[in-house]
């Protein structure tokens, strides 16, 4: 592991945070050798805040169902 000091949960969040932003990066780049549609890094940027949003919006239904709340 790169950072045996975190905890697992935060190990996941910056697992799927590289793997997002690896994603969009790669589609980024597609687009600028491809010439079809413009880089953008602030595509990057706000596509990775929206999957941040997701994520917590995901993680907070499971809480609250798992308390019987939902």
């Amino acid at each position: 592991m790169i950072f045996p000091l975190l905890n697992r949960r935060l190990f996941r969040i910056l697992q799927f945070l590289l793997v997002v932003i690896l994603v969009l990066l790669a589609v980024e780049l597609i687009q600028l050798f491809t010439k079809v549609g413009c880089f953008d890094v602030d595509d990057i940027i706000l596509n990775t805040l929206g999957a941040i949003g997701f994520a917590g919006t995901v993680a907070t239904v499971r809480s609250l169902s798992k308390r019987g709340l939902l």
